[in-house]
């Protein structure tokens, strides 16, 4: 055999020994959840805010440092889909990203994912969306989400020592944010 044969096959198992590796990277998932948050975060994670388990699903809202250029002491909060469950494992599924603005009331972040995990065809067979925010403005005491028609419904709210922050997994385009005795406050989205 030449020796130019030889390094085209030693060229070739290599490269399929790093397409391997890449691959088994790519699937890798951990055994619980707690785990794959903290190993698998596309970002740092100060704080936990909140986690909601659905069945093969978790969403976690986590509060993130801004990391931007001339930007610092400023956290945002994200949202990461962790798609598994304790028997086949956990992975972060996205989104890799985040977003921040400033609001003096309360802020408006909508994130959606679109998952096809249990089917071999790889078609999209299911949409998970959350709306998600924090509330700056301390009259706001209640939040109230809605869809197209306009049926309002109250989302979940949550205090940490960072702040409150609001959260409903569901396909909703407005926020208000209302008084204890129910008047607007804020509004954004629709």
């Amino acid at each position: 055999m030449a020796v130019w044969h030889r390094k085209i096959i030693i060229a070739f198992l290599a490269l399929l020994f790093l397409l391997a590796q890449g691959s088994c990277k790519l699937n890798s998932r951990y055994k619980t959840l707690d785990e794959a948050i903290a190993k698998d975060m596309p970002y740092e994670v100060k704080e936990i805010i909140h986690i909601e388990k659905l069945p093969d699903h978790a969403i976690v809202l986590y509060r993130t440092p801004v990391e931007l250029p001339n930007v610092s002491g400023v956290d945002t909060i994200a949202v990461a889909f962790m798609y598994g469950n304790d028997e086949i494992g956990w992975k972060n599924d996205g989104p890799k990203g985040w977003s921040h603005y400033e609001n003096n009331d309360m802020t408006l972040f909508i994130e959606t994912a679109a998952y096809s995990y249990e089917y071999e065809d790889d078609e999209v067979r299911d949409r998970i969306q959350v709306v998600f925010g924090q509330m700056h403005n301390t009259d706001i005491k209640k939040v109230k989400v809605a869809g197209t028609d306009k049926d309002y419904v109250d989302t979940d709210i949550i205090q940490t020592v960072s702040g409150r922050y609001y959260f409903k997994v569901g396909k909703y385009q407005i926020v208000q944010g209302l008084s204890e005795d129910g008047e607007v406050l804020h509004q954004q989205g629709g």
